[in-house]
């Protein structure tokens, strides 16, 4: 399949409960199809679009797994490095587990990523790596796990056609520094 995936990139220097909405209501647009699309109200879960949430469990991640959860406008999946214990601290879920929308994987590792990807129109990506880990693994997370994550929704086994599927990029990183390094934004 080609690689036409829509993107569109937000970046805030801190995600905060006055930007939550702005960067919610992005990805309600982007899983709705475009601009202007209306989602939600009585529509049957069945017929709601799959939004992926990776990073969920980490500090912009979880306000944007929680506000999409919350609104009842799409299915929220959750992607997350974490274990069982802090996802369930975190996203507040029973099992956290694949009934619940939680998937546990590597976005430096793209087969992790095929199962949560399934039948998704759109990734809320707020993945990132901290300032305590090498640059390597920096890079290897924030850039390459980011190409995993267009690939894996773009080649994923849904019927949605890759001209339709959108990728959500919401990102702090680079934003306090003057000049950051080429794969920090």
């Amino acid at each position: 399949r080609a690689l036409a995936v829509g993107f569109v990139c937000w970046m805030v220097g801190a995600v905060s409960g006055a930007q939550l909405p702005a960067a919610v209501d992005a990805v309600h647009v982007a899983a709705a199809g475009g601009a202007g699309g209306a989602i939600g109200g009585t529509t049957p879960a069945a017929s709601l679009p799959i939004v992926v949430v990776t990073g969920a469990t980490g500090r912009t991640g979880s306000l944007m797994y929680a506000g999409l959860r919350d609104s009842g406008k799409v299915v929220v999946r959750a992607f997350v490095h974490s274990n069982v214990t802090e996802a369930r601290r975190i996203l507040n879920c029973s099992s956290c587990d694949e009934s619940e929308g939680v998937y546990y994987g590597d976005v430096t590792n793209v087969t992790t990523l095929l199962p949560v990807m399934a039948g998704a129109s759109a990734v809320a990506c707020g993945i990132g790596a901290t300032e305590a880990q090498p640059e390597t693994l920096e890079e290897a997370i924030e850039f390459r796990g980011v190409e995993n994550q267009v690939a894996a929704l773009a080649n994923q086994t849904g019927s949605l056609p890759p001209s339709s599927l959108k990728f959500v990029h919401i990102s702090s990183m680079g934003t306090a520094q003057r000049n950051p390094a080429p794969y920090e934004g």
